[in-house]
């Protein structure tokens, strides 16, 4: 299964990333592969004590080629549904949600992707949202639009 992730950002002109070039705005279109879809795991804990998968979680692989895409070219994701403490107050904001894993994450995804319902993708239509904060090779935090790619 292919997903395309779209955003936008400024590149940064410091390390600390504090500094930007905004004279520069850089478009990305990028996609996720993904070798094996899995089922949602139950998790209720998620988002108490941060992100990380729990003991037998179902992990599926992506894999990606874009440099803006996590730090290496494939990690570990899986699906499980958060409690959200105002259901319904942000649009786009549901679950399940896919929590995407690289090196560089410990208890937090550097990817996090709302309304991820593998089974249902093949009528979506419209972009759903999504929260990437990569943080190597490129440093950046920002919402992003995904979709899967039925070309």
């Amino acid at each position: 299964m292919k997903i395309a992730i779209d955003f936008w950002f400024y590149p940064a002109k410091s390390p600390d990333g504090f500094l930007r070039d905004y004279s520069n705005k850089t478009t990305v279109h990028a996609f996720l592969n993904l070798d094996t879809v899995v089922p949602v795991t139950q998790n209720p804990k998620a988002g108490m004590d941060g992100f990380k998968p729990p003991s037998g979680a179902h992990l599926g692989v992506w894999r990606s080629s874009s440099m803006y895409l996590g730090k290496e070219s494939s990690g570990s994701y899986y699906i499980t549904m958060l409690d959200f403490p105002e259901p319904g107050r942000w649009k786009g904001i549901n679950n399940p949600v896919g929590f995407f894993f690289d090196s560089t994450s410990d208890s937090r995804p550097f990817l996090t992707i709302y309304g991820f319902e593998l089974e249902h993708l093949d009528w979506l239509r419209d972009p759903l949202l999504g929260m990437l904060e990569n943080r190597a090779p490129a440093k950046i935090d920002t919402w992003v639009d995904w979709h899967p790619d039925l070309s």
